[in-house]
C-alpha cells in the first residue's frame, strides 16, 4: 500500500480499514462485530506473526476503535509491540527515529480513553433516478470546453439499482443522437450506436448517486437530465462490468462514422445461445456467495455446457460462442467472466 508521509495514517491500508470500520460501524453494526469481521477477512493478520506488512493494518484498526471507544486489549497490544520489537525499523531505514516518534504518540494517545468516541452517523440512502427502459435527453457535454453545448443528446436506461441504497446506480447507453432541441419520442426510431472502434464499453457507463454527490456536483446535471419515455428492453445488463461515467454527465458520440441501430444492443437476438446469455449475465451479477450459493445448480449447468461444448468443437466455442457472448453483452472480452462461472461451479460461491 502506498505511504503519503510520515504519519500514522499517512498510509493507504491504514484509511482503507479506517474506512471499512466506519462503514460497518455506520451501518449499526458493533464494534465486537466488526473486530470478528477483521478477523474473518484478514485471517493471516491475526494468526501469524506480527511484520512490518501488516502494521499499518493494525495502525488502522486501532486508530478507529480507539475514535469509538472501543480499542480491545488484543489491538491496543499489536500496536506497542510494533514499537518494543522496532517491527517498521527496515522499512523506514533512517526515518525511522522520527517515524517511531509517531508511533510512540499514537501509543501514548489511545492508552488513554478517548472523551468523547464518535457515534454512528445515520447514512443517507439513495434511489436511483431513473428506471429501465428510460430514455432520456439532455444538452451534450463537451470535455474540452468543460461545459454543455447547445446541442441534444439521448440516453437510455439499461438497468437500475433496486430500492433505497447507499450508492443508487443506474446503468446508460450513449448514442449519437445529436439535435439542436430536446428529444422527443418519435426521434427514438432514429437512435444509433457507436461502432466504430469495435468497442462496445465504450458506449454504457454506470453513474452512481452517493453521500458525495452533492459535494461534487452530480445533482447539478442530474437536474439537466429531462425524461422522455420509456422503452422496452428485452436483454439483461450486470452493471458491475461496465465503468463509471462520473458526473451524469451526456458527453454522446455525434460524430461516429461506424453505427449500428439500438435494436442490436436491447433486443434478445434470435440465437441458440442466448438463454446461455442470459444465465451468465446473471450469474455474473450476483453479489456475494451467499446468493451464489442459491444458484449452485446453475452455475454447474453453464459450466458443463461450456465444457461440453469445448470437447466437442473448441473452434466453435471460441470462435462462435465466446464472441456471441461477448457482442451480447456489449464487452470485448468476457474470459474472466466465463472462469469465474467455472471456478464457482467447481469450488463454491
Amino acid at each position: 500500500m502506498g505511504q503519503t508521509g510520515i504519519g500514522i495514517m499517512e498510509n493507504d491500508e491504514a484509511l482503507d480499514i479506517h474506512y471499512l470500520y466506519f462503514e460497518k460501524y455506520n451501518a449499526g453494526k458493533s464494534p465486537s462485530e466488526i473486530e470478528n469481521w477483521f478477523r474473518s477477512q484478514y485471517p493471516s493478520n491475526f494468526s501469524q506473526e506480527l511484520i512490518e506488512d501488516n502494521s499499518n493494518f493494525w495502525i488502522g484498526l486501532a486508530m478507529t476503535q480507539w475514535e469509538t471507544g472501543a480499542l480491545s486489549p488484543f489491538v491496543n497490544k499489536m500496536i506497542l509491540q510494533i514499537i518494543d520489537r522496532d517491527i517498521e525499523s527496515d522499512l523506514w531505514g533512517d526515518e525511522y527515529v522520527e517515524r517511531k516518534k509517531h508511533l510512540e504518540r499514537f501509543y501514548k494517545k489511545i492508552s488513554k480513553e478517548k472523551k468523547s468516541p464518535k457515534k454512528p452517523v445515520k447514512q443517507r440512502l439513495f434511489k436511483a433516478p431513473f428506471k429501465k427502459g428510460d430514455i432520456i435527453t439532455s444538452p451534450i457535454y463537451t470535455s474540452e470546453k468543460k461545459n454543455y453545448s447547445d446541442k441534444w443528446g439521448i440516453l437510455i436506461c439499461l438497468g437500475h439499482s433496486e430500492g433505497l441504497q447507499k450508492t443508487a446506480k443506474n446503468l446508460f447507453l450513449k448514442t449519437t443522437f445529436c439535435k439542436n432541441s430536446p428529444a422527443t419520442v418519435a426521434d427514438v426510431n432514429e437512435i444509433l450506436v457507436n461502432r466504430e472502434d469495435d468497442e462496445f464499453f465504450v458506449n454504457i457507463f454506470r453513474f452512481s448517486l452517493t453521500s458525495l454527490s452533492k459535494e461534487i456536483g452530480d445533482f447539478d446535471h442530474l437536474d439537466k437530465l429531462q425524461y422522455v419515455g420509456n422503452i422496452n428492453i428485452e436483454k439483461s445488463f450486470d452493471m458491475s462490468l461496465y465503468p463509471g461515467g462520473g458526473g451524469w454527465r451526456n458527453s454522446g458520440f455525434p460524430d461516429s462514422k461506424k453505427t449500428i441501430p439500438l435494436n442490436e444492443i436491447i433486443n434478445k437476438p434470435d440465437s441458440p445461445y442466448t438463454e446461455w446469455a442470459e444465465l451468465i449475465v446473471l450469474l455474473n451479477s450476483l453479489p456475494n456467495e451467499e446468493e451464489r450459493n442459491k444458484y449452485a445448480k446453475e452455475f454447474k449447468k453453464v459450466s458443463e455446457f461450456m465444457s461440453d461444448m469445448k470437447n466437442k468443437d473448441l473452434a466453435e466455442f471460441n470462435s462462435v460462442f465466446v464472441p456471441f457472448i461477448e457482442n451480447y453483452m456489449c464487452l470485448t472480452y468476457i474470459g474472466y467472466t466465463l472462469e469465474g462461472i467455472d471456478h464457482t461451479a467447481v469450488h463454491g460461491g
